[in-house]
């Protein structure tokens, strides 16, 4: 029993670190959308 929690404890901290790096490339993702949005003038401020 004591090595299935090891085994188990290790594969969810391999998880945890995946899910670490996937929310950082959302994040990066969406201040890069962000400033282009932001870059990116109106036609109608020229008015």
């Amino acid at each position: 029993m004591d090595k299935q929690v090891k085994v188990l404890m290790c594969r969810l901290s391999a998880e945890k670190s995946a899910l670490r790096g996937a929310s950082g490339l959302f994040a990066r993702n969406d201040t890069g959308i962000h400033n282009q949005f932001r870059a990116s003038q109106s036609k109608l401020n020229d008015l």
